[in-house]
C-alpha cells in the first residue's frame, strides 16, 4: 500500500508533510511505496529545444515525465497530416495553433533551457503559459547567464548536471520546489 507523503492543496500550493515545506502552485503528489518515492501528475507541456542534438534528451526527460504518471505534451511529437502536401506557412499555423492549444490546456509548463541561449519559440512559449497563469517549473542544464525574465516568470527554477537530468529528471523537479522556497538562482541573473 502506498503512503501519501504529500498533496495538493489548490487553494494552499504544495505542502511537504514530513518536513513542513510549502510549494506554491507546482501540483505534485509524491507516493513512498516499498522505500521508494513515485510523483503523480496532471498534464504537462514539455517545452525546450527540438533541433536534433536536443531531441534524445527531450525524449528521456517526457519518458520518465510519463514513468511518474503524467500526460506530456511534447511539440517535437507532434505529427501534422499530409504535412508535405502543405505550403510552410499552411503547416507552421497548424503547429502553432496545435502548441497553443497544448498550453492551455495544460496544468503545468515545463521548461528545459541551456540559460540565456534559449530559443525563441521556447521563451515565446513560456511567457503564454505565464499570461495564462500556468505553474512554470524551469530546469537550466548549463551554468550560462540566466534571462531575468526567465527566472522571474518560473513557478520554480534549477541550475541542474545534464546527466541528472537525463537520468534522474525527478530529482531535478524537488530541486527546483525546494529552490522555490528560498528564491535561489545558481548563475547570473542578466
Amino acid at each position: 500500500m502506498a503512503k501519501v507523503m504529500s498533496s495538493y492543496d489548490r487553494d494552499c500550493g504544495f505542502e511537504s508533510h514530513s518536513s513542513n515545506l510549502k510549494f506554491s502552485k507546482i501540483y505534485v503528489i509524491i507516493f513512498i511505496e516499498n522505500g521508494k518515492e513515485s510523483f503523480k501528475m496532471d498534464k504537462i507541456y514539455l517545452a525546450g529545444s527540438c533541433g536534433s542534438e536536443s531531441r534524445t534528451i527531450m525524449k528521456s526527460i517526457a519518458n520518465q515525465l510519463r514513468e511518474m504518471g503524467a500526460e506530456v505534451y511534447c511539440p517535437f511529437e507532434l505529427k501534422i497530416p499530409n504535412a508535405w502536401d502543405m505550403c510552410q506557412e499552411e503547416w507552421a499555423r497548424k503547429v502553432f495553433d496545435k502548441d497553443i492549444a497544448a498550453i492551455r490546456d495544460c496544468d503545468i509548463f515545463v521548461m528545459i533551457t541551456p540559460g540565456r541561449a534559449s530559443t525563441a519559440g521556447t521563451n515565446f512559449e513560456q511567457g503564454f503559459a505565464y499570461a495564462l497563469g500556468k505553474r512554470i517549473i524551469v530546469i537550466q542544464y548549463t551554468e550560462s547567464n540566466t534571462s531575468l525574465m526567465t527566472y522571474c516568470g518560473a513557478t520554480a527554477f534549477a541550475n541542474v548536471d545534464e546527466n541528472d537530468m537525463i537520468y534522474h529528471f525527478k530529482d531535478c523537479l524537488v530541486k527546483a520546489m525546494k529552490n522555490s522556497l528560498n528564491n535561489v538562482c545558481e548563475t547570473i541573473l542578466t
